[in-house]
């Protein structure tokens, strides 16, 4: 008998679904939720600058104290700000953004950063991977619409 090989050969086993697979345990694994999961400190040190009111509202969802804004006042859309924190909390400091200045992103992540810098007209070329370390036109600047920025990552 020759061996079929293609899209209907026969592996030894069948794997119709992920829950499928029969490993003593797995079906617990499937099931943990990640509010079940306690973070240590040194895991939410690492929040972004950038939209503080994602941060804010991911931290609430796994129990993690942070104060400095209020779900009720996002509405839907990003609130700019920095971010620290100490063993007890993350306190979150909302930054007024002038749209007729660029914007200082330094610390932010490439998503936010690169996403409140076009919002204003500039485009955005990034290098690296993490959080910005360095921008080619400095914070304070006059912007000018269809300007190209260079953001650094580490």
């Amino acid at each position: 008998m020759e061996a079929q090989f293609g899209p209907h050969r026969r592996t030894g086993y069948q794997r119709e679904r992920h829950d499928s697979i029969r490993e003593p345990g797995r079906h617990l694994v499937c099931h943990v939720h990640a509010r079940d999961v306690v973070f240590p400190i040194q895991t939410y040190r690492r929040v972004k600058n950038g939209d503080i009111s994602a941060a804010h509202y991911v931290l609430n969802r796994i129990n993690v104290n942070s104060s400095g804004v209020s779900e009720q006042s996002t509405e839907g859309k990003p609130v700019w700000g920095n971010v620290t924190s100490n063993p007890d909390n993350v306190l979150f400091n909302k930054k007024d953004i002038n749209n007729k200045l660029v914007p200082s992103v330094i610390g932010m992540g490439a998503k936010d950063a690169v996403y409140l810098l076009e919002s204003m007209g500039l485009k955005a070329r990034i290098t690296g991977i993490g959080k910005v370390k360095s921008q080619s036109i400095p914070a304070g600047n006059t912007l000018r619409k269809g300007q190209t920025i260079q953001l650094r990552l580490n």
